[in-house]
């Protein structure tokens, strides 16, 4: 049986309340990608912090993943406004959804 929107959403958050059992919450951070380790490193080097308990999932299409992500936002996932931006024209679909816990550096 495929699982749900609903059933993969219970995973991240499964996965997030086993390091937090407050999460989801504003320390948590759900976003989607086609590449999900080089956008960890983005997301480390560009805000100077760890990605903490990083968790992703390929789904079939952008738009299914698109759909998580706005889901898990509901959740109380946090997410950039710019994460939210549709690209047009040329890129590869983002159909990696992720989430982690941001740690700052000095505190990893």
């Amino acid at each position: 049986m495929a699982m749900t929107i609903d059933d993969v959403a219970e995973k991240f958050i499964d996965h997030a309340q086993s390091y937090d059992k407050t999460a989801p919450n504003k320390n948590w951070y759900v976003g989607i990608t086609s590449n999900p380790e080089a956008r960890k490193k983005r997301h480390e080097d560009e805000k100077d912090i760890k990605c903490k308990h990083f968790k992703y999932m390929e789904f079939k299409n952008e738009a299914i993943a698109r759909e998580l992500e706005q889901k898990l936002k509901r959740y109380g996932f946090s997410i950039s406004p710019k994460d939210l931006l549709i690209l047009e024209g040329k890129h590869k679909p983002k159909n990696h959804v992720y989430i982690y816990q941001a740690v700052s550096s000095r505190q990893a």
